[in-house]
């Protein structure tokens, strides 16, 4: 499309008053749950993963304890069990930063109660699901995928930032 208007106004926080430019970037937290759930619907939307299938037919390390019967559904509908996984005896924000490590925190976890027993906002651990699930299936790392299939079509530069 044609651009329109280019404009930008205000500081970007108490703590920090420079000023916002258009190329500024925002983190946009759990609006990024709606891109990797975007995400995971066209895999399964082109037959790459289904609904219903365990997570660990696409990856196989998240099956460890008692994971085996959790689903992409579970996932999806944040029934998993697997809400507040945290990095074993690491709680810094390089530890969450670490997407690997994470990844390993997500297979090494038990989960909090059986899938689909209970809903629990997984505000925590849903970008290492869905992206696990994402990377696994495919082969490629989950914002390859994600610019193919959901942000460049969209139009947004990006998939956990906007500008």
């Amino acid at each position: 499309g044609t651009r329109v208007a280019d404009v930008a106004a205000g500081v970007l926080g108490p703590a920090d008053p420079r000023p916002i430019t258009p190329s500024t970037l925002f983190c946009v937290f759990s609006v990024s749950k709606s891109i990797l759930t975007l995400g995971v619907l066209r895999l399964i939307q082109e037959g790459t993963i289904g609904l219903d299938d365990p997570i660990s037919d696409h990856w196989p390390a998240f099956a460890k304890n008692g994971k085996e019967g959790i689903t992409v559904r579970h996932v999806l509908s944040h029934q998993a069990g697997l809400p507040d996984v945290a990095p074993k005896g690491d709680m810094t924000l390089d530890a969450f930063l670490d997407w690997e490590g994470m990844k390993r925190a997500v297979e090494d976890a038990e989960p909090a109660h059986l899938p689909g027993a209970q809903t629990r906002y997984h505000y925590l651990t849903y970008a290492w699901l869905c992206g696990g699930i994402i990377e696994s299936a495919t082969g490629r790392p989950y914002e390859e995928v994600l610019a193919e299939v959901v942000t460049r079509p969209l139009g947004v530069c990006g998939g956990l930032y906007m500008r």
